[in-house]
């Protein structure tokens, strides 16, 4: 469990830089799961006070995350596009128990800034990969034809009259009946 962090003037920003970079990664993935912003902001204030970061300020728009730890200290901003788009439901599951976790300040902001990031890079591998297997399957249908007679009777199922057609001699052997 990680110490929450003190906000105090002395804060060191050694300190400061990996929750900054864990909120602005939080926030940006929140938004890029579909989450409302003002609820995405709410989680973000949760969150910094949890690290001791009770001073924080953010601003959360569809397209981007500001975030400020210190009124006295310059903002960061991070563009949700970054991400590549919209979640899927297991992202968007991972996503809040990696929340759920930093509520309760059981993670190094480090730690969870690496986590967001593989939540959100798993998007990309299972894209390619569910690419890849659509045309693999449609290889695949491409070289196994229908016989013919099972074609004749997926028309005649549709057709209006209710006659079954013959089968062709042919097909009768392809099929092996």
């Amino acid at each position: 469990m990680t110490e929450p962090q003190q906000d105090s003037p002395s804060h060191d920003a050694s300190q400061e830089a990996p929750l900054q970079q864990f909120l602005l990664y939080l926030g940006s993935a929140s938004t890029a799961a579909g989450e409302a912003v003002n609820e995405v902001q709410d989680h973000l204030q949760a969150v910094a006070a949890a690290y001791g970061a009770t001073q924080a300020r953010f601003a959360v728009l569809p397209t981007f995350v500001v975030v400020a730890l210190d009124p006295s200290r310059p903002a960061t901003l991070e563009p949700t596009p970054q991400l590549r788009g919209v979640l899927r439901l297991d992202q968007t599951s991972a996503l809040f128990d990696i929340l759920k976790r930093t509520i309760r300040a059981e993670i190094d902001p480090a730690e969870g800034s690496r986590e967001v990031r593989e939540v959100v890079a798993a998007a990309v591998f299972l894209t390619i990969t569910s690419a890849a297997g659509i045309l693999l399957a449609w290889l695949a249908g491409r070289h196994r034809p229908p016989a013919p007679m099972a074609v004749d009777y997926a028309a005649a199922a549709t057709a209006s009259t209710h006659t079954l057609p013959t089968p062709h001699p042919s097909s009768v052997e392809r099929v092996g009946v």
